[in-house]
């Protein structure tokens, strides 16, 4: 497919900052699910960098680690919710966004974003331990090791959103074998201290916003 000779321009529109929390609340009698969620609106970050796949990673580490705190949270007996996420990503072209998320039972939307909540608030205070960075790096390296290893299987559909987001927005797409062998070199040496302050710059007080979908 030839490129266009004139294409249109493709504006970049900026997220403006508050520092007051906003709120919105969406409910429909057809919702079949009730969610909770709090956006930090954070400033977009050049992703073409090796330093910034590093960080990349450092962050996925983290969203590991979280995520899987709020599984075995969810198993409970009980629980405030029955599924939690918690993670940083690109949230428009111009922005990216934390996002701490439950998905709760009717009725239960204070009591699963205090859940939620809470559990992010604690690992921002408290970090993390040693054990749970162990096994987040090990999961990680299976599945890195994995995409190698089945490289040749790989679903074309796959391709086609990484050169879809690579011409959109930039994303870096070095190929699974340059992953791979990055991911071999950098995970030993992410340290304890380093994922433990990722967390608190996830939840600042600026440019918040609270989502109901109920």
């Amino acid at each position: 497919i030839p490129a266009a000779r004139n294409p249109r321009p493709r504006p970049v529109f900026p997220v403006p900052a508050h520092a007051d929390t906003l709120y919105a609340i969406a409910t429909d009698k057809e919702a079949t699910t009730t969610t909770v969620a709090v956006y930090n609106k954070l400033p977009l970050r050049d992703a073409s960098t090796v330093g910034a796949y590093r960080q990349s990673i450092v962050e996925s580490l983290v969203s590991g680690m979280l995520n899987r705190r709020l599984s075995d949270l969810a198993q409970k007996a009980d629980p405030p919710f029955m599924m939690g996420m918690i993670g940083r990503g690109r949230f428009v072209r111009s922005a990216e966004a934390s996002v701490v998320q439950a998905m709760v039972k009717e009725g239960g939307i204070e009591r699963g974003l205090d859940g939620v909540y809470g559990e992010a608030e604690r690992a921002a205070r408290f970090g993390f331990v040693a054990t749970e960075l162990d096994r987040q790096k090990k999961d990680v390296l299976r599945m890195m090791e994995r995409q190698f290893t089945e490289r040749d299987k790989q679903d074309s559909a796959l391709y086609a959103s990484e050169y879809l987001r690579h011409a959109t927005q930039g994303e870096p797409i070095p190929g699974i074998e340059y992953e791979y062998a990055l991911y071999q070199r950098v995970l030993p040496e992410i340290t304890l201290a380093e994922v433990n302050t990722v967390v608190k710059s996830w939840l600042g007080s600026g440019s918040r916003v609270v989502v109901v979908s109920a």
